[in-house]
């Protein structure tokens, strides 16, 4: 009988003598170091001081029972190893821990709805003269966003406009073996990710080929995003809503034009160290002086030696064109530095894009160059906002004076010899 009631001891033990068990267990992992179950026994004393739940009691048995499964290679012949697994065991089954749910280490947040973007279809609110224009057309001939007016080289990839929403580049090749003026002959234009309105889209143009679609084939995305085909071949536009951006882009003989309307706001997220055109203009090795080629009385001449075409032939052609402004300065540059008529075009379409994108702005940049007129006689002059030369005011008086001097003396020898024949 007492043999049984020690065994009814060790199946159903007390917290207590598992106290016990720990604390011997301790002692001996003092003199055993092999084993070790010691830290297990720590662990679960420093979580049982406090009183606990059923849940939390069992949480506590099963990290123990855990703890001292994975000392099992070290404490196979310690005899309180064997009997920490053991107790465990019982107290597990004591406490009905096989009914009681483990707690959840990560707690299942509770599920939001997912944050609906609202597509700002008017950013810049349409607020009067905060819309800004950049185009690029011709030799490449480029009017900035802080309407200044360059000519430049630029050959190669360049960027136009690098900013949170947009991104344009366009690639130039030389127009005439040995020559520095380019033209643009790809555009590529991107519109970044914008959440509610837009995933990326890619727009590709090239000489030849003026899709009216983006690269992945499609034309529009819902309310903010649509491609326009004006002439197949010729004259697409796209229109941004989101960002109140509209872009034109031509093909005029062999190479491209390029025009752009977008608010303030957007233009002044560029990037600061960019080298965006629009924003910063040519690089200062990268201009050209067209005033140099213009007034000069050498003409220009190709390979062979034979005139490109003659400053009069260009103006003619600029004028029947009827371009203006700075606009008719880059026609006659492009003319008698190519011959090739097509710029004529170019810049014309390029004066129209800039009326229609911003149609109440001042066709004249703020430029210090003279522009270039035809004047009524059919003589080219460079025009200043200055008098006229006095020197030419003095000479025409002169000749004037001149041929009456001359005539009266004249007169006065035909009077003479008719007054002596009749004295005779």
């Amino acid at each position: 009988m007492g043999r049984r009631r020690f065994c009814s001891l060790a199946v159903r033990p007390s917290h207590i003598v598992l106290h016990i068990i720990i604390l011997t267990t301790l002692i001996n992992t003092v003199l055993c170091s092999e084993c070790k179950v010691r830290k297990c026994s720590d662990e679960y004393s420093s979580r049982i001081e406090n009183n606990l739940s059923a849940a939390e009691q069992c949480a506590a048995l099963r990290a123990y029972k855990e703890c001292a499964d994975r000392t099992a290679h070290g404490c196979r012949g310690d005899l309180n190893y064997h009997s920490i697994v053991t107790l465990t065991s019982d107290l597990m089954k004591d406490n009905n821990c096989s009914n009681v749910s483990p707690p959840n280490p990560h707690p299942q947040q509770p599920t939001r709805p997912p944050v609906k973007h609202v597509c700002n279809s008017n950013l810049n609110n349409g607020r009067r003269g905060s819309y800004r224009h950049c185009g690029l057309f011709g030799d490449p001939h480029l009017r900035t966003f802080d309407d200044k007016f360059e000519t430049c080289k630029v050959a190669g990839a360049w960027p136009l406009i690098d900013n949170t929403y947009i991104a344009v580049q366009v690639t130039n090749v030389p127009l005439v073996e040995g020559s520095r003026a380019t033209a643009t002959d790809k555009i590529t234009v991107i519109f970044k990710d914008f959440p509610g309105c837009v995933q990326q889209k890619l727009y590709q143009a090239q000489t030849g080929n003026l899709p009216a679609a983006f690269v992945d084939g499609t034309t529009r995305t819902e309310r903010s995003l649509l491609i326009k085909e004006i002439v197949a071949g010729e004259h697409i536009e796209i229109v941004a809503k989101y960002i109140s951006t509209k872009i034109v882009v031509r093909q005029v003989g062999r190479y491209l034009t390029f025009a752009i309307r977008m608010p303030s706001d957007l233009v002044n997220t560029s990037k600061k160290d960019g080298l965006e055109l629009c924003v910063k203009g040519c690089p200062t090795r990268e201009r050209i002086d067209s005033m140099d080629v213009i007034p000069s009385p050498n003409e220009i001449r190709d390979n062979s030696g034979g005139i490109v075409m003659s400053k009069q032939s260009a103006i003619a052609k600029c004028s029947e064109a009827n371009v203006t402004a700075i606009y008719f300065n880059s026609c006659v540059f492009d003319l008698i530095t190519t011959g090739d008529v097509n710029f004529t075009m170019a810049a014309r379409k390029a004066l129209m894009d800039f009326k229609q994108l911003l149609p109440n702005a001042s066709i004249q940049p703020r430029t210090t160059s003279p522009v270039l007129q035809k004047p009524k006689n059919k003589t080219v002059t460079v025009v200043y906002n200055t008098a006229p030369p006095r020197t030419t005011i003095s000479r025409t008086f002169l000749v004037s004076v001149v041929l009456l001097v001359h005539c009266s003396v004249s007169l006065l020898a035909n009077w003479r010899t008719h007054f002596v024949a009749l004295l005779i």
